[in-house]
């Protein structure tokens, strides 16, 4: 696998946890308490600090990761194409 198609790869990832985070934090927002619903277990006993601290760390990841697919995409649109492959 040639570098390019595995920072290629790396961009795709990056995305998805983007996408991810995103969509969780949303559901954070909107449904706090889907954690619960989901697992079936009560991380914070019912106090919702697991809940503040998604609303805050899941933009901060996002955000993180959005940065790198950026810097990722911008790199793999300045390499040349190879004509390989």
């Amino acid at each position: 696998m040639s570098a390019r198609s595995r920072r290629r790869l790396r961009l795709w990832f990056e995305i998805g946890i983007v996408a991810v985070s995103g969509i969780l934090w949303i559901a954070t927002l909107v449904w706090p308490d889907w954690i619960e619903l989901l697992f079936h277990v009560d991380p914070d006993e019912g106090n919702g600090s697991v809940e503040r601290a998604l609303t805050v760390l899941l933009p901060v990841v996002g955000v993180a990761v959005a940065v790198l697919a950026g810097r990722d995409w911008r790199r793999s649109r300045s390499e040349p194409e190879t004509g390989r492959g």
